[in-house]
């Protein structure tokens, strides 16, 4: 997990996501789907999204994905979680689970409505 990236309100932010199996080999997810949450609620609906599958993937985050809700409007910085989820086969077996989670903040800029 990260908390490194800052991407700036209202703006656009893009997430590289990439997937390997246990030797460290690029795997590509029979299919994987994306959450957006602050302290465990949804924002933007964004729930359960689901992407086209490959080895590596963006997730691009823009507009009110990146909106800073009424309560944090006299932070400088809140902090948002993007919780990825795949499932892969291997010959360990198939359908094999990958879940993690990358979180980022959002910088507030002062004039943005």
């Amino acid at each position: 997990m990260s908390t490194a990236v800052i991407f700036d309100e209202q703006s656009t932010g893009v997430i590289p996501c990439s997937f390997r199996d246990r030797d460290g080999s690029p795997v590509v997810p029979n299919w994987v789907r994306w959450t957006l949450t602050r302290n465990g609620s949804v924002i933007n609906e964004r729930e359960q999204v689901d992407v086209t599958p490959g080895a590596d993937i963006e997730i691009v985050l823009s507009g009110m994905d990146l909106q800073l809700l009424t309560t944090e409007n006299k932070k400088k910085v809140v902090k948002r979680k993007i919780t990825v989820e795949a499932s892969y086969d291997s010959d360990l077996g198939d359908d094999l689970s990958l879940k993690g989670d990358y979180e980022f903040q959002i910088r507030n800029l002062d004039y943005i409505k």
